[in-house]
């Protein structure tokens, strides 16, 4: 299993201001394999929520490739937040206008 140690434009990272900026980790190779940034983009920019963009993206590299573990962030131009993984744990942070950060850890599901 790799991971992708530096971000790779539309399979790690996207953004534009017309469907959302998204960052991911996760298995590298299958995050370039199937461009999932880019996808979780491009299901904001036909409609989808930024979770439910991030959602269809993974269902979509799993079953294409049968694996691949994960996670991603989106946030659209009106400013929805999405947040989305298929592994089994995930760290995530936010910092809202109105709120401190602090680490929210999501572990064995």
């Amino acid at each position: 299993m790799s991971f992708c140690a530096f971000p790779q434009v539309g399979h790690g990272v996207f953004a534009d201001d017309q469907s959302a900026g998204v960052s991911c980790t996760g298995e590298g190779e299958a995050f370039m394999k199937t461009g999932i940034a880019r996808r979780v983009a491009s299901n904001a920019e036909a409609g989808a929520s930024a979770s439910q963009a991030i959602e269809e993206a993974l269902r979509y590299m799993v079953s294409r490739l049968g694996s691949g573990e994960g996670g991603a962030i989106a946030i659209t131009p009106d400013g929805e937040i999405g947040i989305g993984w298929n592994s089994k744990q995930a760290w995530r942070n936010i910092i809202l206008e109105t709120q401190s950060c602090y680490p929210h850890y999501f572990g064995f599901f």
